[in-house]
């Protein structure tokens, strides 16, 4: 019976540090959450190069016809025994094999386009976000978004040319139970430097970060 309020003593002092350090823990967790900034989906588009390279692969289509047409009437040729069409038909077949190996490699490039795949080399804004520098060619990159302005400027040098686009967005912090969500709404473009921009948003009245994505066409 005497021991009994040693235990209690102990055992209120375990859960008042338990409670003081998970509280701790919870501010530092939820200060953490609030700087986290959002980001916003952008994708580049090479228009210029996609049309060059789809006029170049409509031109050796055209030229394969040609070529395939003729192997068909040297081979009959053949067959009736004019023999020297075989050394025209090898010709023609080595023609014939390169343009194939030719379109393989114009329709990767209009696959890279058409997905957005491209070699995005360097990324610098006009806030305090630090420079980003990119070692590999992907389908889609995320921006940061600032939260201490509601317009930002972005410079990214890619294929060797530096490039411009400024974005104007609200921000608004939404706190849940357990969570602290830093929201950018309201995306639209204010000027740039490219061909053209489209923004396309899931809800064009909202046009949140996270259902927002920046077309960029060059």
């Amino acid at each position: 019976m005497k021991n009994r309020p040693i235990h209690v003593k102990v055992g209120i002092f375990f859960y008042s540090f338990c409670t003081l350090m998970f509280a701790v823990w919870s501010c530092t967790e939820e200060l953490e959450m609030e700087k986290l900034e959002p980001t916003v989906e952008v994708r580049f588009f090479n228009a210029r190069l996609g049309q060059e390279t789809s006029e170049q692969l409509n031109t050796l289509n055209d030229r394969l016809t040609i070529v395939n047409d003729s192997i068909i009437i040297a081979k009959q040729k053949i067959t009736e025994n004019e023999l020297e069409f075989i050394a025209i038909r090898d010709r023609l077949q080595i023609e014939a094999d390169e343009l194939v190996i030719e379109r393989g490699r114009l329709n990767e490039i209009i696959t890279d386009i058409t997905s957005g795949r491209v070699p995005l080399q360097q990324l610098t804004t006009t806030t305090s976000i630090k420079n980003i520098t990119y070692n590999d060619s992907i389908e889609r990159y995320y921006f940061p978004i600032p939260l201490d302005t509601n317009k930002v400027t972005y410079r990214v040098l890619l294929n060797g040319e530096w490039n411009s686009m400024t974005l104007g967005y609200t921000t608004e912090i939404i706190r849940d139970i357990n969570t602290v969500v830093v929201e950018a709404s309201h995306i639209d473009t204010v000027s740039h430097s490219y061909d053209s921009i489209i923004v396309v948003c899931s809800d064009t009245l909202t046009c949140k970060s996270d259902e927002t994505v920046v077309q960029v066409y060059f």
